[in-house]
């Protein structure tokens, strides 16, 4: 087995849906499986709700900025690629802004 066939492998196991955290997204239209995580940012005057997505080059070989990506219903939009390879991509994504409730 030679290194590239090795980390394609390694990639789909890691997109595999059989894994609980990976499930089916919608990238731009198109249905795809990824690894979403969120992670939420608080601050003073509101809250920023930010995540993670892993997915394949094969399903989206060119991520740019403001791509919708919607996850159980819920729209996101691509901030920023944090990394990618010839295998995968992974994506900061973003939602609005919402006030937090005073106390």
């Amino acid at each position: 087995m030679t290194l590239k066939s090795q980390y394609e492998a390694d990639r789909d196991l890691m997109l595999s849906s059989e894994l609980p955290w990976v499930q089916s997204v919608t990238y731009n239209g198109e249905t795809v499986s990824a690894s979403f995580q969120i992670n939420s940012e608080e601050s003073e005057d509101g809250r920023r709700e930010s995540a993670e997505l892993l997915v394949s080059t094969d399903d989206v070989p060119l991520p740019s900025y403001r791509d919708t990506v919607v996850v159980s219903g819920v729209t996101w939009y691509v901030l920023r690629v944090i990394s990618g390879d010839t295998y995968s991509n992974r994506l900061e994504l973003y939602r609005a802004e919402k006030p937090l409730a005073r106390r």
